[in-house]
């Protein structure tokens, strides 16, 4: 029998993407994920060899976000929903205005614009 906490794991999940520049994340439910209707935070740091701009592209379903900069190792960009902050601060202005959305089941990235980056994705999975 599932417990509520194994339940409630099943329904929420955290992907951590370390050093890579082509990864896949899962979402198991049958929903596509858009930022705007339901919970999708995406928190991208640690970003190396940046010099003129950094860019996340779902190869799945073809959503794009793009900085406009070269970010550093320092920054700490969060898409939260339709916010974007860069260190805590509004950061919508210097990106494409565009927003990553994960298809359901296996969505493939790419990292342009910088040799390594670690990339946390936190959603729940939804079921029509």
């Amino acid at each position: 029998m599932t417990t509520w906490a194994e339940f409630a794991r099943l329904k929420q999940t955290m992907y951590t993407v370390y050093d890579k520049t082509s990864f896949r994340v899962y979402n198991a439910g049958n929903v596509p994920i858009h930022p705007f209707q339901q919970d999708l935070k995406i928190t991208i740091k640690q970003v190396i060899g940046s010099t003129g701009y950094f860019e996340l592209r779902n190869i799945t379903n073809g959503t794009v976000f793009r900085v406009n900069e070269a970010v550093s190792d320092t920054q700490t960009i969060v898409l939260d929903g339709p916010n974007i902050t860069s260190n805590g601060l509004n950061f919508l202005r210097k990106t494409n205005k565009g927003f990553i959305e994960l298809s359901p089941g296996w969505n493939d990235f790419q990292i342009y614009g910088a040799s390594r980056a670690t990339i946390e994705f936190d959603f729940r999975f939804y079921y029509l």
